[in-house]
């Protein structure tokens, strides 16, 4: 991704170089007359509407990892510092993932190394001291949740508007770890409210993705709706077996719903079947929430294929049922990853 979403027509470039020549040849031609030509700086880059919202993202993702950070210093809570220094580290990778910070100052992408909270801390603190103020206060996990909540709602928002799809759908999947971090950090502090991750079944087709594509997730919604319900009769009274229940009745009203919007729930279109074939034992429980786990994430990665696929206005409920999906599948015991859904680059290298 261009970080200055500003593009130059091949017309515009071409008369960029030959100007650029013949500057060039006069500037040879003066300076063999002892003169020297003085030519101010170039004009720095205006933004266009993408790089504004890019941007934007990446300080609040460097911003949300030095949050992260000084919320971790302030605990002795061993399993509550690992939340949070994955928090801060999932930060980072978001930070990353949309190209780094620019600097209009530096001409470039700035450092985050250069960056640290530990450095500026640092200056901070000189500073007051020498103003004689106090240093800043510390972060509390409280204040870091409602950070990311907030960051999350704002980052789905621009990615149901911005007219680029890989942006959007970067967007998207930032938002989902955003929230299921915030409800992570929420269960480790025990704090009342948490963030909604949940998510209504779709009301209308999403504008852009073909029918073929809702076909593949009726089909999906449809797999995973018998998968659990294989959980349910496999598992003994109690938790899991309620938990899956609840779950296959979730995808199987979701399945429904895409299958009624795209008219595919008539007989000779509908592409689901009775059973399906389940890779794996469900023998026991260890092996039945490896396999809920696994369904589930096979659904963040097809919701978050179809966020690129739809065009602006269109990607709410997708992002949203993407978050139900990686927010069930953590549940289930899946490890988060810092981009859910998006291959990694070990697997792109593949």
């Amino acid at each position: 991704m261009d970080l200055l979403a500003t593009p130059r027509s091949p017309g515009r470039t071409a008369t960029g170089a030959r100007r650029a020549a013949l500057l060039a040849l006069a500037g040879l031609a003066l300076a063999g007359c002892g003169v020297r030509v003085e030519t101010p700086p170039p004009p720095a880059p205006t933004p266009g509407p993408l790089e504004i919202v890019r941007q934007d993202a990446a300080e609040t993702s460097l911003e949300l990892s030095h949050l992260a950070a000084r919320a971790a210093e302030e605990t002795l809570d061993e399993e509550l510092f690992a939340v949070l220094e994955r928090t801060r580290l999932e930060a980072e990778a978001h930070l990353e993932a949309l190209g780094g910070v620019y600097s209009a100052e530096e001409g470039g992408v700035v450092d985050p190394s250069t960056l640290t909270e530990e450095s500026e801390g640092a200056e901070d603190e000189e500073d007051a001291a020498g103003d004689g103020e106090e240093a800043p206060a510390p972060v509390t996990p409280g204040e870091l949740l409602a950070e990311l909540v907030d960051s999350a709602a704002y980052a789905r928002t621009a990615a149901d508007s911005v007219e680029d799809a890989g942006l959007a759908q970067l967007l998207a999947v930032i938002a989902s770890s955003r929230l299921v971090e915030a409800d992570t950090i929420a269960r480790a502090v025990e704090a009342e409210d948490r963030p909604d991750l949940s998510a209504a079944p779709p009301l209308s087709l999403p504008a852009g993705v073909p029918v073929s594509a809702i076909e593949k997730i009726v089909l999906a919604e449809d797999q995973a709706r018998f998968a659990f319900e294989s959980i349910a009769a496999r598992s003994p009274e109690g938790g899991t077996r309620n938990r899956a229940l609840a779950s296959s009745a979730r995808h199987r009203v979701v399945s429904d719903t895409w299958a009624r919007l795209a008219g595919l729930s008539e007989p000779g279109l509908d592409p689901r079947q009775v059973v399906y074939a389940l890779e794996g034992s469900l023998a026991d429980a260890a092996s039945r929430k490896e396999l809920a786990a696994r369904i589930e994430q096979a659904l963040v990665e097809s919701y978050t294929a179809l966020v690129a696929l739809a065009e602006p206005g269109s990607r709410a409920e997708l992002a949203a049922l993407h978050t139900e999906a990686v927010g069930a599948a953590r549940r289930w015991g899946l490890v988060p990853s810092a981009l859910p859904g998006l291959p990694s680059t070990e697997d792109a290298s593949d």
